[in-house]
């Protein structure tokens, strides 16, 4: 089955490029696209994809405001934001608002869609030059004193991994365990934390201070 996919990007020629890209690849199929805010959001709802690659920076509804609306009504839908931006209070923002990858446009055609079969998997993303940046800004954004919601010694070791941006076999390659063990381990993180995925289980752990 492909994955569905749904292109927000206000720059046409940028956008043509993108839908091109991933068109040539049998496993992918952009199912709508659009140019701005209000069309964004009204093709996403109406499709419902399994990713939707979305520009921060639109006219009208910015691309922040169409992730927020898009989780609060359709948290199953995984959202890529594909941006220029690095800065630091960009990339925490979006992560707490429920982005689960944050890629630059700067990636190859490979890393991208790499990206999206990595999201649609349930996996998180984080372009390698904007790691660091989340973790200072969302340990940044960190209020209120320790609280271990339960999460034993392995949980905690492995929600410091997923905040690194690790995927399941990395971490089991890492552990020295199986990926079932892992996935086992991230089910029981997301129930303690009452997370959605992987992405906000890692924010709220660090606003709760139970990762560094």
């Amino acid at each position: 089955m492909s994955i569905r996919v749904v292109v927000v990007e206000d720059h046409t020629l940028v956008r043509e490029g993108l839908v091109t890209m991933l068109d040539v690849e049998e496993d992918i199929e952009v199912v709508a696209q659009a140019g701005d805010g209000e069309e964004a959001l009204e093709v996403i709802l109406e499709h419902e994809p399994d990713v939707v690659m979305l520009d921060l920076r639109l006219p009208g509804m910015d691309g922040m405001e169409v992730l927020k609306r898009v989780k609060a009504q359709k948290p199953q839908i995984r959202v890529l934001v594909l941006t220029v931006h690095d800065e630091q209070q960009y990339v925490g923002e979006a992560v707490l608002s429920g982005a689960d990858g944050y890629l630059l446009k700067t990636v190859s055609h490979a890393e991208l869609t790499d990206a999206a079969r990595r999201i649609a998997k349930g996996e998180a993303v984080l372009h390698p030059a904007v790691a660091r940046s989340v973790l200072t800004e969302l340990t940044t954004l960190a209020a209120g004193g320790p609280d271990d919601g339960g999460l034993s010694p392995r949980e905690r070791e492995i929600l410091t991994l997923l905040a690194q941006g690790l995927s399941n076999k990395q971490i089991a390659s890492r552990l020295q365990v199986g990926v079932e063990t892992v996935k086992t381990h991230i089910s029981s993180i997301l129930g303690k934390l009452d997370a959605v995925d992987r992405t906000q289980a890692v924010a709220l752990a660090l606003r709760r201070g139970l990762i560094e």
